[in-house]
């Protein structure tokens, strides 16, 4: 006979559950009945219905060991079996007890002798019931890059297990909080104290909508976010929605609004660490630290537009962050030609170079900048996140562009240099937007029908020393000339020849 029930007196009897009744009711009774087994802190109620005496009179205890208690639903003087029986588990309490017995004794009434029986009773579970939460939430003050305290001065009714005895454990050990924040902005974290609290977690883009689960009274009690200041002004508005949850069970929701006042970060002569905002941001003095926001991503031109005199971006806040298209350029800017900037990150996070850099191998690039007749390195270290770096030309990594040793020069040599010339002839730099045809960089082209007739004739009839005769023989010649055979392109050339450079 299982039996299910919520957080109340859950009836034994009725449809469908006990039912004791005697096989020969003509000359038998019963003299007593009792509930053994039963867990301390539960109760048991007995009558003819459940408002008998509104409610039906709790029955007599018996006393019991090991934790768990004998119950009388029928002893000395009763003359009939109750037909209300219900237990009533111990407040906030959820689960399973089993192994429950009832104990029944019956006889003859012409006999001295009874007979004593026991008779299992199905599991009885108890279902969880969310009872909710009170709210009531005041502003909340604080700088931004720091832990600001949310002030939600919230109370779990249910906010612990239900101490009972061993024998039955509080399966569901007190309702959690699903929690609902809205209007913070993208890449707000939540502390709980000092410790980062990223599980259960998710945000809502369309709706600027932060929801946690799974919040205990000590989580809500020393909950925290941190956050940039708002674009405009200080302070912001935060809707709140709250809802317990105990089981499969959730109670109704609790709303508020909390004013989350944010004081703007400002860089000092001594070292700072500050919390990218989108706004500029000067470092001033010291070494200064700039830290990345949960889950974010930015490219070098953006950093180099809002950042002076930093020294350190800091990636490792938990989550996958990113920088990408990170010049030597901008190093320089972010860095107001300090020239060196580190990148300390976790193998989660990225960064991509852009331009020339030359990877030394060891944690450092070496970034160069060519400015007509003068030459920049910067240098860059990263810690732990994952580099790519742009494809290596030459030897070194590079993006494609002017060459550094002229600034009127081009980055393809001339193929009709003199042979004694004893460097490749430069072509003139486009100007901005010019676009670039190959004819115009190669003297005579614009005369020419095909590209390759500009390439010098193949004298096979001249001689020289160490020049083996490869005029094939007249039978060989006829196949020859009706065969097909492949053409020299002019990048084919210019790569054998050795007259180009990049």
């Amino acid at each position: 006979m299982p039996v299910t029930g919520a957080a109340s007196q859950i009836e034994l009897t009725g449809a469908g559950g006990l039912i004791i009744a005697l096989n020969d009711a003509d000359s038998e009774t019963v003299t007593s009945i009792l509930l053994s087994n039963l867990p301390d802190g539960f109760l048991v109620f007995t009558g003819s219905s459940p408002d008998e005496f509104n409610p039906a009179p709790m029955a007599s205890n018996a006393g019991g060991t090991g934790g768990t208690n004998t119950w009388v639903l029928l002893g000395e003087g009763d003359t009939s079996v109750p037909a209300y029986i219900a237990i009533l588990p111990p407040q906030n309490w959820s689960g399973t007890i089993s192994g429950l017995e009832l104990i029944v004794t019956s006889g003859e009434t012409t006999l001295s002798e009874a007979l004593t029986e026991r008779f299992p009773v199905g599991d009885i579970t108890v279902l969880p019931v969310a009872d909710g939460l009170t709210l009531s939430a005041t502003s909340a003050y604080g700088t931004e890059g720091h832990i600001v305290a949310l002030n939600l001065n919230a109370s779990i009714d249910d906010a612990t297990a239900a101490v009972v005895s061993s024998a039955a454990p509080d399966e569901t050990p007190g309702e959690t909080v699903t929690l609902e924040l809205a209007g913070l902005g993208a890449h707000a974290s939540f502390y709980v104290g000092t410790a980062l609290h990223t599980e259960g977690v998710s945000y809502d883009a369309a709706t600027d909508t932060y929801t946690l689960t799974g919040l205990r009274q000590s989580d809500l009690d020393a909950l925290g976010v941190m956050q940039a200041a708002p674009d405009t002004g200080t302070s912001r508005t935060v809707g709140v929605t709250a809802w317990t949850v105990d089981g499969a069970s959730t109670s109704a929701e609790e709303t508020a609004t909390i004013t989350l006042n944010t004081t703007r970060q400002l860089g000092t002569s001594a070292a700072d660490s500050l919390l990218w905002n989108g706004r500029t941001i000067d470092g001033r003095g010291g070494e200064d630290t700039v830290r990345l926001r949960i889950d974010e991503s930015l490219d070098g031109a953006t950093l180099a537009a809002r950042l002076t005199s930093v020294e350190v971006l800091d990636l490792r806040i938990d989550g996958a962050n990113g920088i990408t298209e990170l010049t030597p350029e901008d190093v320089r800017q972010i860095t107001a030609s300090g020239n060196n900037l580190t990148i300390l990150g976790t193998a989660q996070d990225t960064v991509a170079l852009s331009g020339d850099w030359q990877d030394n191998g060891d944690g450092t690039y070496t970034g160069t900048i060519v400015s007509g007749a003068t030459t920049t390195e910067v240098t860059l270290t990263v810690t732990d996140a994952i580099v790519t770096t742009p494809p290596l030309i030459g030897g070194r990594m590079m993006s494609f562009g002017l060459d550094g040793a002229d600034d009127d020069s081009f980055g393809l040599a001339a193929t009709d240099q003199a042979a004694d010339d004893p460097a490749p002839r430069m072509i003139e730099a486009p100007a901005d937007g010019e676009e670039i045809v190959l004819t115009d960089l190669l003297p005579d082209a614009k005369d020419a029908g095909d590209l390759a007739d500009l390439l010098p004739p193949d004298d096979r009839s001249a001689e020289g020393p160490g020049l083996p005769d490869v005029t094939p023989a007249r039978e060989d010649a006829t196949d020859l000339a009706e065969a097909t055979l492949p053409r020299t392109t002019l990048e084919d050339e210019l790569h054998a020849s050795g007259m180009y450079e990049v």
